[in-house]
């Protein structure tokens, strides 16, 4: 289990790559005072954190259970929430925990085998969510999870990603130098 915060800084930080590099490479081609100024890269990197420090803190609270199937989603995610507030009351998608003073809504997504509880209350106490996250993260450890085969997927296929470009640097690594270079110079011509 991990808190939205963290989930959006992870997911901000995997995409980095994607983001500073496809526009840093359209603006060398294109726009000749990048040559010229060495702040642009940096101003760059900034408009994304500030971009992503923005949407950090637009979202409202979250908890992110990860490999909680569907299946067992309504019995034990109920029964968790009722021993954390005895008074709770589930209307549909909801839960309200009078208890913690907070309203969250569950949101179940199969295909990743995720699960988010969100808070809908207006203004949530720190206290509350704090106790709210520990709890539930101490009645999650007890639960025993299956591997889901999709996230089995995504670990081979990252790290064939990750094996290939070291693949044809030790295969030949004077071609691949001469190549980086040849993109060196076509980008800065």
């Amino acid at each position: 289990m991990t808190t939205g915060t963290y989930d959006l800084v992870a997911l901000a930080f995997g995409l980095s790559g994607l983001v500073l590099v496809g526009p840093l490479q359209w603006l060398l081609k294109s726009l000749k005072w990048m040559l010229v100024s060495p702040t642009a890269p940096i101003l760059l990197i900034g408009i994304f954190v500030s971009g992503t420090a923005v949407l950090i803190l637009s979202q409202p609270r979250r908890l992110v259970i990860y490999n909680f199937s569907v299946k067992n989603l309504r019995e034990t995610l109920w029964e968790m929430l009722r021993a954390i507030d005895p008074e709770a009351r589930n209307v549909g998608s909801r839960v309200m925990l009078p208890c913690l003073g907070m309203e969250v809504q569950i949101e179940a997504f199969p295909a990743f085998r995720n699960v988010s509880i969100i808070a809908t209350s207006e203004l949530v106490n720190e206290e509350s969510w704090k106790v709210l996250r520990q709890r539930l993260g101490n009645q999650l450890a007890q639960v025993e999870a299956t591997p889901g085969l999709l996230g089995q997927s995504f670990v081979l296929a990252s790290g064939a990603f990750l094996f290939t470009p070291f693949w044809f640097v030790v295969r030949d690594p004077a071609g691949m130098a001469q190549a980086f270079l040849r993109v060196l110079q076509f980008n800065f011509q």
